[in-house]
């Protein structure tokens, strides 16, 4: 059974919604800025050959994007589908068969499009969304769908039920998350031309999908970067003050609502994607000049030491007792970064390398996806194709790590 599963505000703050655009409009990029701090040192990695790690591998329509997964389902959007309205397809790692379980949004016929698409072993979640972010931000409608995954010889999902719905004005646009048969989303909502009274505040909801029963789990008066479900921990990032990056990471207890953990980051610059956690150590990447390409990856343990993992790195991930995370290397072709894929021991500084890009513009260039779920062992991981048009090679690809 799926452990978490994370969500997240994919490059920083492009699927955060208005929330994230309201916060980034507050900085104010023509202060003055302060002394950098010191970096801490690096982590001392203990390079150890890299053993065989088995793997499925699957192949989907050029088309589609993964963007979610749990131990034995994939889920996948089409963004090409119905003239840019999306539609939804569902992978089956254990048996290899995939099919288009939404073949067009819902609201369709009232101009929505699907946008965000989430999965557990049980259940699919998807956003849907009518307007402009970019010409209208505060007049954007959503929708929050789920369908249960019916379990059955044939990759097939039942009828889709509404669990909720508002417009960027009033709420932000939900960040989706599935753990088992509930479904978990968050928004933010802030001071806002168009909503009189309005006032910062975030909220984390919750649906039984089995019963339908409805809960807050999580408010505050601050603005929620990220959030991630993990056994009965709900882990918070959040801004400290909306007029800057600080940002202070929680955990409470879903059972009861106590605080268990909270921490100061310590950033002057934007935190990238989400924070990870356990055991009260925590893995973030800051976008520490804007002439970086990727974020710095940063660690802190237990016991308040903090090291760098990585200088161009980002998207940490729990796989078992490991920390697993993306590095790039700007290169030619294309003058791209060129990512590898790594696995850490934290309690030993082992660590090798999974899987790396050749560089080539003809080989399946494999990536992580934001906000990977933790796992007990599983790690899904993406591929694509830059300059190999081949019938053989083209396509949307899939792999299925076992650590």
């Amino acid at each position: 059974m799926r452990q978490v599963l994370c969500s997240i505000v994919v490059c920083g703050c492009l699927l955060f919604g208005t929330a994230c655009a309201s916060h980034s409009q507050a900085v104010d990029s023509e202060a003055s800025a302060p002394e950098p701090t010191p970096l801490p040192p690096e982590f001392p990695l203990v390079e150890i050959e890299a053993p065989e790690v088995p793997f499925d591998e699957f192949r989907l329509p050029q088309s589609c994007a993964l963007m979610d997964y749990d131990t034995r389902y994939g889920i996948a959007l089409d963004n090409w589908a119905n003239e840019g309205h999306g539609a939804m397809m569902l992978l089956d790692m254990d048996s290899g068969q995939n099919a288009v379980v939404l073949d067009e949004p819902v609201g369709m016929p009232d101009g929505f499009i699907i946008i965000t698409v989430r999965c557990s072993n049980t259940w699919v979640a998807w956003e849907e969304l009518r307007g402009n972010e970019q010409m209208d931000p505060l007049g954007v409608e959503w929708k929050l769908w789920v369908a249960p995954i019916i379990q059955g010889p044939d990759v097939a999902t039942g009828a889709p039920v509404l669990v909720a719905e508002s417009v960027t004005s009033i709420r932000s646009r939900p960040l989706i998350q599935v753990v088992g048969d509930s479904v978990y989303w968050m928004t933010n909502s802030y001071p806002n031309p168009a909503q009189e009274g309005a006032v910062y505040r975030s909220r984390i909801n919750t649906m039984d999908l089995l019963t339908g029963d409805k809960r807050e789990v999580f408010t505050s008066d601050r603005m929620v970067h990220t959030y991630c479900v993990q056994e009965d921990e709900l882990i918070v990032s959040m801004f400290v003050d909306p007029e800057g990056w600080d940002m202070v990471v929680e955990v409470v207890s879903l059972s009861d609502g106590g605080k268990r953990f909270e921490a100061l980051l310590g950033n002057e610059d934007q935190v990238s994607h989400w924070v990870a956690y356990r055991d009260e150590s925590l893995m973030w990447g800051v976008l520490y000049s804007p002439r970086a390409s990727y974020p710095r990856l940063l660690m802190r343990t237990a016991d308040g030491e903090e090291y760098v993992l990585d200088e161009s790195a980002a998207d940490p991930t729990l796989v078992g007792s490991r920390v697993v995370y993306e590095s790039f290397t700007m290169g030619t072709p294309a003058n791209l970064g060129w990512p590898a894929i790594h696995v850490l021991d934290p309690e030993t500084g082992e660590h090798f390398l999974l899987v790396q890009t050749s560089g080539s513009m003809t080989d399946i260039v494999w990536q992580m996806m934001p906000g990977e779920p933790q796992q007990e062992e599983v790690l899904v991981v993406t591929g694509s194709i830059f300059g190999d048009e081949s019938e053989e090679k083209t396509g949307s690809w899939v792999r299925r790590y076992r650590l």
